[in-house]
């Protein structure tokens, strides 16, 4: 009596037949699924990124904080100082400047 599949039964014995080729499975992968990581678009991207590291970065940029606002002698956003020199809370407190933002800019 055929069970399929290759397996055969006569009375009370199991015969079962066990083909190696490479259709099936081998080692958990389906044969026709590439196995490397390294192949298609993530090698492709992986070189790229090689390439990016090859080239001089150009240097670093330096910022400051600088502070903005409106004055009476110009109503105006406009540049009043760098952050280490001007405080923006106590020219606000006095009235001097007003619509006051701290933004980092390149030096």
């Amino acid at each position: 009596m055929s069970l399929g599949n290759g397996t055969r039964s006569t009375d009370d014995t199991v015969e079962v037949k066990v083909v190696v080729g490479t259709s099936g499975p081998v080692g958990g992968y389906a044969a026709r699924v590439p196995r490397g990581y390294m192949e298609g678009p993530a090698s492709e991207e992986r070189e790229a990124e090689l390439e990016r590291l090859e080239r001089p970065q150009p240097p670093p940029v330096e910022e400051r904080a600088a502070v903005y606002g409106s004055t009476a002698d110009d109503p105006a956003k406009h540049f009043i100082g760098w952050l280490d020199d001007v405080d923006p809370d106590e020219l606000f407190a006095s009235g001097e400047a007003w619509g006051l933002s701290v933004v980092r800019r390149a030096v």
